[in-house]
Order: structure tokens, then sequence, then C-alpha cells
């Protein structure tokens, strides 16, 4: 007669437990992994409890005084809350590079200083070309009339203009009228790279012309009258 052994019956309690464990372990795991900010706490407890970590605080740079936070040009921490619906919009802080927000300055200022030296350079250019004296252009006169051989062009202006001035002009800048007669005429003149321009008085004389002499025609007015 072979006898067989008795099947070994565990607690019913004991099996619930097993069942129960494995589930709660992977109630844990899924939570840590869909929030990512959670820590267990308890260790070696297998039913420990979950707990919402808190996010910390992040560097900011003040670019004004601020009482509580302190002066500007300082490194502080703040919450991102506070950070993201206060002192960013108000432009307290910032989390830039500061070094590279001063280099960003001090490239802007240079900028503003060129351009401001550049505006003070454009109106001293213009100031001396609006008060020259008539530029003379001396041209063939043909017989009989008041028309010149060819025309006076803007080049004969620009080169006129460097010889008084020493200022260096383009021809592409000046707007002058067709002149091909002998007369007082005028022209504009365009600064480089500016909204300013100068106006330019000419004179167009025949060969030969000499300027009055200062005073001259007051005396001959007098003797004409005496006479």
């Amino acid at each position: 007669m072979v006898l067989k052994a008795a099947p070994v019956l565990l607690p019913a309690t004991s099996v619930s437990r097993r069942s129960r464990f494995p589930r709660c372990c992977l109630a844990i795991v899924l939570a840590v992994c869909l929030t990512g900010n959670f820590s267990i706490l308890g260790e070696g407890d297998a039913f420990a409890q979950v707990v919402k970590k808190p996010r910390p605080k992040i560097d900011v740079f003040l670019l004004k005084d601020h009482p509580r936070l302190g002066a500007k040009g300082r490194w502080v921490k703040v919450k991102r809350g506070y950070y993201r619906n206060f002192l960013l919009p108000m432009g307290i802080v910032t989390r830039d590079n500061i070094e590279e927000l001063q280099r960003m300055e001090a490239a802007k200022k240079a900028s503003e200083q060129k351009a401001e030296a550049k505006s003070a350079e454009d109106l001293q250019t213009k100031w001396t070309i609006d008060n020259l004296d008539p530029l003379i252009f001396e041209r063939k006169k043909r017989e009989g009339s008041d028309a010149i051989y060819g025309s006076l062009t803007a080049i004969n202006i620009a080169e006129e203009i460097a010889k008084k001035t020493g200022i260096a002009v383009r021809p592409a800048n000046i707007v002058v009228g067709k002149i091909a007669a002998l007369g007082d005429f005028g022209a504009t003149v365009k600064i480089d790279d500016s909204d300013m321009e100068a106006d330019v008085r000419m004179k167009v004389v025949p060969e030969g012309w000499k300027p009055p002499v200062e005073g001259e025609g007051e005396e001959q007015a007098e003797e004409e009258a005496a006479e």
C-alpha cells in the first residue's frame, strides 16, 4: 500500500496578501513614472505613501531694485509662478545670460553714439554747403545770346564744392536742372546716408568775367547822380 502525502494548505490570509502585493507595487511604480515629480516615503514599507515633491526655485537676475528681493545687479532664487506671473512681465528680472545682455547693451549704446556723431557731422556738412558763396563757373558764350557751349553738370558742381570746402560729394547726390546759359542757378545736395539736404547757389558767367570790386558800384552810382 502506497501512502500519499497530504496537500499543504496555506492560510487564506497568506494567499490574499501574496495576490495583493504585486498589484500595490505596480500602482506605485506607475504613479512615479507618470508624474515624474513624486517620491516614495518610508523605505522598506510595501504600502508607502506617495507625496508630491515641491518644484525647485529658479535663479533670476535683478534688473531693478526690489523691496523684498534686494538691489538690482544680484542673482536671487524665486518661485517659478512668482517669476512667470509678476517679476518677468514687470521687467524686474531676467533669466538670460547677464554677460550677453551687457554685451548687447554696450553694442546698442555704441551704435547710438555712432549715429549721433554721424548726425552731428551731417548737420555740419549741411551748414557748410548752405553758407557757401555762389559758385562761379566761367563758360564760353555763344555769340548773340546768353547760351553757353555745352552745359553745367553735377560733376562740375561736386568738384567745385570739394575745392571750396574739402567735402566730397557724389554727383549722384546733386539734384540740378539743365544749365545751358548764363545766369544764377541753384541745386540741392543730398547728404550721404541722411535725410538732410543742403542748397547750393551758382553763377554761370562768360569767360574773362571779373567779380565787381566792393564799393565800385556805389561810387559809380554816386558819380552818375552827381552829373
